[in-house]
């Protein structure tokens, strides 16, 4: 995760070198993942990025504001926990599963079955939309609690979840 700012400071030495969102998504952002994309699919490299643009409110997204953070996910050939031929998961997905399967069943009371079963579905390169995708959730449900509208957040989370997986072709 980055700040628009920051990523801004880091490509040309200052911080509001582009006025809009849209400026910096299409002047620097959209060329760089195509034109990485392109050498992934030519198998010239063996990852390549992709970004999500986080914003705390859906006012601010209508209205073009920069994002409060982006997040840059690696698509890597080697990280997506495909275990046909032999091989086998490694550690740092298989950790990164348990904390994901260790989350469902205490944070959000997901059944456990179920909470294995998605936490299995995970792959290496969806840890930063998940977070971002876990603090809109987490948004909701608190704005469902503040209403005083009643929540199944177990179920609600599984489904979702499912939703979230399913949209990855996990």
């Amino acid at each position: 995760m980055v700040k628009p700012e920051n990523l801004m400071a880091l490509l040309h030495g200052r911080k509001n070198y582009y006025k809009t969102w849209s400026a910096l998504k299409n002047k620097a952002l959209d060329f760089a993942c195509k034109d990485l994309k392109r050498l992934y699919d030519q198998r010239i490299i063996d990852q390549y990025p992709v970004y999500q643009p986080f914003y705390q409110s859906e006012e601010a997204e209508t209205h073009h504001h920069m994002p409060d953070h982006i997040t840059f996910t690696f698509i890597d050939r080697a990280n997506t926990g495909d275990t046909s031929g032999g091989a086998t998961v490694p550690e740092e997905l298989q950790g990164v599963r348990a904390r994901l399967k260790w989350r469902l069943y205490t944070q959000y009371h997901v059944d456990e079955k179920i909470a294995v079963l998605e936490s299995q579905r995970l792959a290496l390169d969806m840890q930063g939309e998940l977070e971002d995708w876990f603090q809109k959730k987490d948004y909701f449900i608190r704005k469902c609690q503040q209403e005083h509208r009643k929540i199944n957040v177990g179920a609600y989370i599984a489904k979702a979840l499912d939703g979230f997986l399913k949209d990855h072709h996990a």
